[in-house]
């Protein structure tokens, strides 16, 4: 997904959770017609309610240290690089 830094101060303002921001980029990718955009942001989603309580996690708790932390529960879990990746790619584009 690419926004304007001023749609991305929009979003940011309606969404304060993870959660709700993916659910707004997800709906946003199924308006565009960008059905394997809408599911990347689904799944990550459902992975990221799987590490931390659903809605618990906040924009702003996204942080280099927070990343580390998710990568290396993942690792743990028995995940790919290739998967580890998507996620990472995912979560950078939000």
């Amino acid at each position: 997904m690419s926004v304007s830094y001023k749609e991305l101060n929009r979003l940011m303002k309606v969404a304060r959770k993870f959660e709700d921001f993916c659910k707004i980029c997800e709906n946003e990718a199924l308006i565009d017609g960008r059905k394997g955009a809408a599911m990347n942001y689904r799944k990550t989603r459902s992975k990221l309610d799987t590490y931390v309580p659903a809605g618990s996690l906040q924009l702003s708790d996204i942080t280099p240290e927070w990343v580390r932390s998710f990568n290396d529960w993942l690792i743990a879990l028995g995940h790919e690089k290739g998967s580890i990746s998507f996620y990472n790619r995912v979560i950078r584009s939000l």
